[in-house]
């Protein structure tokens, strides 16, 4: 009987001890080999598929950034360029003399600075209403004092509703008052009869003196005279030569 009873509780303390450990251990690696598989999703979507995504979007926002500045360019570039049709004509003169004809044109003769010859611009009217016309030099390279200053006039014919001649004044590069002179149909001329040219006047190196006087029986030009300094004098001619006289009281 003693043997027959200790069988059993042999069994029950196997059962309790042996299979009991097992069981733990058995659950505990469960649990472990559980955690485990709850980690590598984390690990997998931490290491690679996130940062790949991210990496993705980088480069998608900056092909997007890329598409819009290439779009920017685009509309920038095929913006047409409108010009003026009111565009300024330029005219580098230093100084300037001007006439208004008896049609209303103007000419306007300047100074250009770059090689100092004399240059004739024709407008069709004052510059609020008239247009630019052509240019043309009038007196050449070589002729013109530098900085010199310009007088112009004109004769108008007998009817008013013409002219017979164009008189530009200014200084050669020795001082000396001189004369170029136009008549319709014609070109600017040095070498004319009537041309104060040929007296021989010097003015004030330097002065800026100059004016002229037309009519169709007299022709005036003051300037400074050099053999009279301090004040205005005038080459005059009606008709019978030219002379000179300074201005008295």
């Amino acid at each position: 009987m003693l043997l027959l009873l200790m069988v059993p509780f042999a069994l029950a303390t196997l059962v309790a001890s042996a299979p009991s450990a097992a069981v733990a251990n058995t659950l505990t690696a469960a649990v472990a080999n559980s955690a485990a598989a709850a980690n590598t999703p984390t690990a997998a979507i931490a290491d690679t598929p996130s940062a790949a995504v991210a990496n993705t979007l980088t480069a998608a926002a900056a092909n997007s950034a890329a598409a819009a500045n290439t779009l920017t360019a685009a509309i920038a570039d095929s913006t047409p360029t409108v010009l003026s049709t009111d565009a300024a004509v330029p005219v580098p003169g230093i100084n300037a003399g001007a006439i208004s004809l008896p049609s209303g044109d103007t000419r306007v003769f300047y100074q250009d600075f770059s090689n100092h010859s004399i240059v004739s611009v024709a407008v069709t009217n004052a510059f609020n209403t008239g247009v630019f016309e052509s240019e043309a030099i009038a007196v050449p390279v070589g002729v013109v004092r530098p900085n010199s200053p310009i007088a112009v006039s004109a004769v108008v014919a007998a009817t008013g509703d013409d002219w017979d001649e164009i008189r530009i004044a200014f200084f050669s590069p020795e001082n000396v008052l001189t004369e170029y002179v136009r008549v319709p149909g014609g070109v600017f001329e040095g070498d004319c009869a009537t041309c104060v040219t040929n007296e021989g006047f010097v003015g004030v190196p330097g002065s800026q003196v100059l004016y002229a006087i037309t009519t169709s029986d007299i022709i005036r030009i003051g300037f400074v005279d050099a053999g009279e300094p301090n004040t205005i004098s005038e080459a005059v001619n009606s008709g019978s030569g030219w002379s000179l006289a300074p201005l008295t009281n």
